[in-house]
């Protein structure tokens, strides 16, 4: 996401990084709060920790977005 996108779309206080491994707890709590509020149920695939494992170490790569208080 660009700075003026992001800038738009009332975002200014986001940071993007890689996520690493140390990061699994917080993908994983952020991926069941979207199954939470979802709107329709299967609206995202329930995935594994196991699966965001994989993704976050040498497998694969991920990046997310922090606000300012370092939340994903």
């Amino acid at each position: 996401m660009t700075a003026a996108r992001a800038s738009v779309m009332g975002l200014d206080a986001l940071v993007e990084r890689r996520l690493w491994p140390d990061d699994l707890d917080a993908v994983e709590a952020f991926h069941a709060a979207l199954h939470r509020v979802s709107p329709e149920p299967g609206l995202f695939v329930r995935e594994t920790r196991d699966f965001f494992a994989r993704h976050l170490g040498s497998g694969g790569r991920m990046v997310g977005l922090f606000d300012s208080a370092g939340r994903l």
